[in-house]
């Protein structure tokens, strides 16, 4: 459904709501208040963040109902996972939302630690010959719109290794959206230099079909170029549809050189406006060097792990403030 959403939306992006997760933590609006989709027209009908949840949700569980219609959803365990970095605010949105929709067997995983779980699972239980006592492990979990970071300190509880998350990250708006933000600003500026200007609709239609192309890039690396064409309004513009295209080594450059460059630990992000990535109305990370805020991150920690930072307590506060959150 969501594959078939974007498919529509990119032909009217006016109607299309995105990012609905990055909204749902977004302290700077109210996520009770129905403005989706941001930007536009006054005609056009608005959900909140909140009514967006719920819907997501009661998609999935009437297509598990029908899947199942002797085992209703409601009647099962659930397990929603949230960012590590979600505010109070937006976990408990996103309990109610569930409520809303009839989920009362409830809990709530942080995304990083559902992927470390998955690792474990994943290895057959031979994860403890990977790590030993006193390693800490990374987990970098880089979604549609939001980049998790967490430490997870390995450690002996009666002769058996345990795990027990020791930090979590900023809440760091920074992930998919961002990078289709940046393809589809570098083919706006690819256009503009042949005489072409975009409309602030055509550039958002756009991003969604510069979605579509990084992922075919990104999985075939024989496909040199993939076709984008730029819808236009009128039964008179038809003959002015614009093509261009997006290439391998476009999306090499703005993607790993952008938002993956190797950076030096002490090499933290940059404070700077970034229109491509500040155009959706949502508090995007400033800077897209996602290596340099998990730099930025590592050394924080390394100085509270020295004991020289009032952060540190809070830092190291497994689970503080995360009623329902269960342990490693």
């Amino acid at each position: 459904v969501g594959a078939i959403a974007r498919n529509l939306g990119s032909k009217t992006p006016i109607r299309l709501v995105a990012s609905a997760k990055s909204w749902l933590c977004h302290g700077g609006v109210n996520r009770r208040d129905a403005f989706l989709p941001a930007g536009s027209p006054e005609e056009v009908e608005k959900v909140s963040p909140l009514k967006t949840t719920e819907l997501y949700l009661e998609h999935l569980k009437d297509a598990w109902n029908h899947a199942n219609p002797e085992h209703k959803l409601a009647d099962q365990d659930v397990t929603i996972t949230v960012p590590a970095s979600f505010d109070p605010a937006a976990r408990d949105l996103t309990a109610e939302a569930a409520r809303n929709v009839g989920f009362t067997h409830l809990t709530l995983l942080e995304e990083p630690q559902a992927a470390l779980y998955s690792w474990i699972d994943n290895s057959n239980d031979t994860w403890r010959d990977e790590v030993n006592v006193g390693d800490i492990v990374l987990v970098v979990d880089i979604g549609g719109g939001t980049t998790d970071l967490s430490l997870v300190e390995v450690t002996q509880d009666d002769g058996n290794l345990s795990l027990n998350r020791i930090a979590v990250g900023e809440h760091i708006l920074l992930g998919g959206d961002n990078m289709d933000l940046a393809l589809a600003y570098r083919l706006k500026m690819k256009l503009a230099q042949e005489g072409k200007e975009l409309a602030p609709w055509q550039v958002q239609a756009m991003t969604h079909a510069c979605r579509d192309a990084k992922e075919a890039l990104l999985n075939d690396a024989e496909l040199q170029s993939v076709p984008i064409v730029v819808p236009s309004r009128g039964s008179k513009l038809l003959g002015a549809t614009l093509k261009t295209e997006l290439t391998q080594q476009e999306v090499q450059q703005t993607l790993v050189d952008g938002f993956f460059p190797k950076v030096a630990v002490t090499e933290h992000p940059v404070q700077k406006t970034r229109g491509a990535l500040t155009q959706m109305g949502l508090p995007y990370a400033q800077d897209a060097g996602i290596t340099r805020h998990i730099a930025a991150f590592l050394s924080k920690q390394a100085n509270a792990l020295s004991g020289n930072s009032e952060a540190a307590q809070q830092d190291f506060n497994p689970f503080a403030n995360m009623p329902g959150m269960p342990g490693a």
